[in-house]
């Protein structure tokens, strides 16, 4: 495991360099593409306990010349069950995307920071679960071509705003226009 991870490190780094290179070139990104997506997720957090997420959002390249940039926004529905009780809430995420791989957008690996604002109800007894308030949001993900315009958009991360959560989206998909 201690050989693995300045591997892992050094591959990360060689990736991420070169797609900037890439994209400061202009080669591997295709401009002016917007992104329509729907990401689906959930995490079994415990006996007794789930979590799941439904969250559509929509990217887009504001600049051609850094076409590896990507500008949108997320509206997600989130219901945790823990407890005996149960907390729901809705959150609007703007942020910003960056593309790496220098393939084409709908083949790279992505990572989206945020600002959110999240209200929401809660009937859990303790009060330790705050569901409301303004937060961040930091995914890490790939988008995976299956046809077309089409591609699986798995991802992890975190989406804070009340409370801070951990996510995992495997069912996420994207539409390019």
């Amino acid at each position: 495991m201690k050989r693995l991870l300045p591997v892992l490190t050094l591959f990360l780094l060689g990736t991420g360099t070169q797609a900037f290179a890439q994209a400061t070139k202009g080669g591997g990104y295709t401009s002016g593409r917007n992104e329509v997506y729907i990401n689906t997720g959930f995490l079994g957090i415990g006996s007794g306990s789930s979590q799941y997420d439904l969250g559509p959002g929509f990217n887009y390249v504001p600049l051609p010349k850094i076409s590896w940039l990507q500008i949108g926004g997320e509206l997600t529905y989130q219901k945790l069950s823990y407890k005996g009780g149960s907390t729901k809430s809705t959150m609007i995420v703007a942020g910003v995307t960056a593309n790496l791989g220098g393939t084409g957008l709908n083949d790279d690996f992505f990572i989206e920071l945020g600002i959110g604002i999240r209200s929401g109800s809660s009937d859990v007894t303790d009060g330790s679960d705050n569901p409301g308030g303004t937060g961040v949001a930091f995914l890490v993900g790939k988008r995976i071509p299956i046809g077309g315009a089409f591609s699986f958009r798995p991802s992890a991360g975190m989406i804070s705003g009340g409370s801070s959560q951990l996510i995992f989206r495997p069912l996420g998909l994207s539409y390019f226009f």
